[in-house]
């Protein structure tokens, strides 16, 4: 029997390459200081260092901030804030490891800059109009990212001003989990969240809140208890409405992590661990709900086979994939 067909749109961000080298690093420039968003960071660094930046992002700082004016909001009514600051395991940090997750790259801070503005005025957004109709239903849409790395985009998400109109729980995974755990503590300080907060469903038994997790996930866990099945126990909306991810897709990645990465997506969003089995209440109720999606943004590198490999996976899985870039005066398809 045929699988549904979640509506599953693909972000690319091909105008990068234009900004390499505009935002190329000059090394005759003694840089103490980093920005990201508009936000100065000092750099613990003052001798001279290897290269660490990459697009202007500084990859040496133990923190970073992503700031939007217009539609993040942090802190108290009295305190409030247009900005979130994060932790990064910089080059100096020793839980730093070259070419990973451990810190800010540049595909996630654009891409959470779209979300900002996709995501932040859901009233003009036509990315997000049908899922806003789902919204008006009396459900809110859970969101659950995956690769997070940071867990910027995710965390970004939750600190719109429309977050708690528009979301239910905001999950973001990775294969390890002790910088995004650190990352989910530091926004529920920025948005002023405490212990003793009431929050309804939106806390445990302990008063934690609980509308923003972190959780490991290893792509293709499907097995009975695996990390697929937990975390769809934390979502009570036949599946995720939203799967968001950054830079998941990198030259030379073998077929089999993009067939993991695109039936994880696939479990995630119908609602089941178990792909070989889907029931006719299933499909006819994904059916029903055509309007989930999943975000997935990475930067191409001439690399024509992986993006061909992702998008045929996807057709063998009964996803569509709609390819834009993250500028949106650029239309691909």
């Amino acid at each position: 029997m045929a699988s549904p067909s979640p509506q599953t749109t693909r972000t690319t961000d091909d105008d990068i390459a234009d900004l390499n080298a505009k935002d190329s690093h000059n090394d005759d420039k003694d840089d103490t200081t980093s920005t990201v968003a508009g936000s100065p960071i000092e750099s613990p660094v003052k001798e001279d260092k290897p290269e660490t930046h990459v697009h202007n992002i500084d990859q040496r700082t133990p923190t970073f901030n992503f700031e939007h004016e217009d539609y993040i909001l942090t802190g108290t009514d009295k305190d409030s804030k247009n900005y979130i600051t994060l932790r990064q395991y910089g080059a100096n940090s020793k839980n730093f490891i070259g070419d990973t997750s451990s810190v800010l790259w540049p595909v996630a801070y654009h891409f959470s800059k779209w979300l900002c503005e996709t995501y932040g005025d859901i009233k003009e957004s036509e990315v997000v109009k049908n899922l806003i109709k789902v919204s008006e239903k009396n459900r809110k849409l859970s969101c659950i990212e995956l690769g997070a790395g940071t867990g910027l985009c995710g965390l970004v998400l939750s600190a719109l001003k429309t977050s708690d109109n528009l979301f239910e729980r905001i999950v973001i995974t990775d294969q390890t989990c002790e910088l995004l755990r650190e990352n989910v503590e530091m926004i529920k300080e920025q948005k002023g969240y405490n212990a003793e907060q009431s929050g309804g469903d939106r806390t445990d038994k302990s008063g934690e809140r609980t509308d923003i997790l972190a959780k490991k996930l290893t792509w293709g866990d499907f097995k009975e208890g695996g990390d697929i099945e937990e975390a769809l126990k934390l979502t009570e909306n036949n599946g995720y409405d939203l799967v968001i991810a950054s830079d998941v897709l990198y030259p030379g990645a073998h077929e089999e992590e993009v067939d993991e990465l695109v039936k994880t997506i696939k479990g995630l969003l119908l609602g089941t661990n178990d792909l070989t089995d889907l029931s006719l209440e299933t499909i006819k109720e994904n059916r029903s709900n055509p309007n989930k999606l999943a975000l997935i943004a990475y930067e191409f590198r001439d690399d024509w086979w992986t993006a061909n490999t992702f998008e045929s996976v996807c057709k063998r899985n009964n996803i569509w994939v709609l390819l834009w870039s993250l500028n949106p005066q650029i239309l691909f398809s």
